[in-house]
């Protein structure tokens, strides 16, 4: 058994391309943003911003990962349409991680 949680949230969240592919990133974690993405972003994000100069936008959706409450140990945040997107995500590629 892990001492892994979903956490599957309604948000506002940004979606930045990087060289790791699209990576997600909670409004509440840098708020409001101004300037390019590489300005806004770099500090958030793992890959390296393919558009430096982009502005991106913000989106409202369903973000999830799982996360050890207490600890720093998480996943990376995923997107999604719907709630049930996100639990089908997480069971179908963390399934044996997750603590019910």
């Amino acid at each position: 058994m892990s001492f892994m949680q979903k956490q599957v949230l309604k948000s506002l969240y940004f979606a930045v391309e990087t060289d790791c592919g699209t990576e997600v990133v909670p409004h509440y974690v840098i708020g409001r943003t101004c300037g390019t993405a590489a300005e806004a972003f770099a500090d958030y994000v793992e890959g390296e911003i393919l558009d430096p100069e982009e502005v991106v936008e913000c989106r409202e959706g369903w973000i999830c990962r799982l996360s050890a409450p207490g600890y720093m140990d998480c996943t990376d945040w995923s997107a999604f349409d719907t709630e049930d997107e996100c639990h089908e995500y997480l069971d179908e590629f963390y399934g044996e991680e997750i603590d019910d």
